[in-house]
């Protein structure tokens, strides 16, 4: 069976429709700029200066850093984890350790 052109190209107007009508419906569930902000996907760079906005981040992220190396550094070894019952260990080096 032969099928006439313009059968096939009203199939992919229609196709083409169907397309465009889902991208719509999925541009209109997608969350606006607020809500990416909150969770993270975007940064809030609020009222600063483009050219700054950079340098901004960096200094966020090596804040961030510090606070890390700071909190790390303050962290309980495995002996002292082993101590207070935190840590498990075999019996003969939980008993060498306490």
């Amino acid at each position: 069976l032969k099928t006439s052109p313009a059968f096939h190209e009203q199939r992919k107007q229609l196709e083409r429709a169907k397309t465009g009508d889902l991208l719509k419906a999925k541009i209109q569930q997608r969350p606006g700029r607020d809500e990416l902000v909150r969770q993270h996907i975007l940064e809030d760079v609020g009222h600063v200066d483009p050219s700054l906005a950079e340098r901004q981040r960096m200094l966020k992220k090596a804040r961030l850093a510090d606070q890390l190396n700071d909190q790390l550094s303050h962290r309980p070894g495995p002996l002292e984890l082993i101590q207070k019952n935190i840590l498990h260990t075999e019996e003969p080096i939980e008993r060498a350790v306490k």
